[in-house]
């Protein structure tokens, strides 16, 4: 099939073996190989790689310089979004979560692990730092807030029952809540 009215070119080859369809729209370029042991989709100026077989699928998406690189495995699982110079990495065998938004140089960093459990947000256009540790056995958040230096540092056990909050904008010091009593300690 080839559909040239505006330059658009559609091939496609059936074959058993092969199962190749090449698609050039408006310059753009999509070629799909299916194959049972490859299974290959390429689009050029707005490209996609798809690969079943290895579970991977790339999008390139050049008008705007976007990249979409999606790596699906069953024992990696990892998906890369690179979109507009921001960038989201997914691991999702290890269970981590990596995005960073850099057009505001924002960072956030999830790392989710049954042992580890760790969530790292940085957000960096007003310097606010977020750190979120959660550990079935320690059950640590702490959270950084910076433009007005505000700590705030919680620890939460089941058989003590601590939180610890600094909270620095008035005065420097912090609050301990446990079971059975709560008090403040200013410094």
């Amino acid at each position: 099939m080839l559909w040239r009215p505006r330059l658009d070119i559609v091939v496609m080859l059936w074959r058993p073996r092969l199962d190749i369809v090449v698609v050039l729209w408006r310059l753009d370029i999509v070629v799909m190989l299916w194959r049972p042991r490859r299974d290959i989709v390429v689009m050029l100026l707005d490209i996609v790689v798809m690969l079943w077989r290895l579970d991977i699928v790339v999008m390139l998406w050049t008008p705007r310089l976007d990249i979409v690189v999606m790596l699906w495995r069953h024992r990696l699982d990892i998906v890369v979004m690179l979109w507009r110079l921001d960038i989201v990495v997914m691991l999702w065998r290890l269970d981590i979560v990596v995005m960073l938004w850099t057009p505001r140089l924002d960072i956030v960093v999830m790392l989710w692990r049954p042992r580890l459990d760790i969530v790292v947000m940085l957000w960096r256009p007003r310097l606010d730092i977020v750190v979120m540790l959660w550990i079935p056995r320690l059950d640590i958040v702490v959270m950084l807030w910076r433009p007005r230096l505000d700590i705030v540092v919680m620890l939460w056990r089941p058989r003590l029952d601590i939180v610890v909050m600094l909270w620095r904008p008035r005065h420097i010091g912090y609050v301990v809540e446990t079971r059975h009593s709560s008090y403040v300690v200013e410094t």
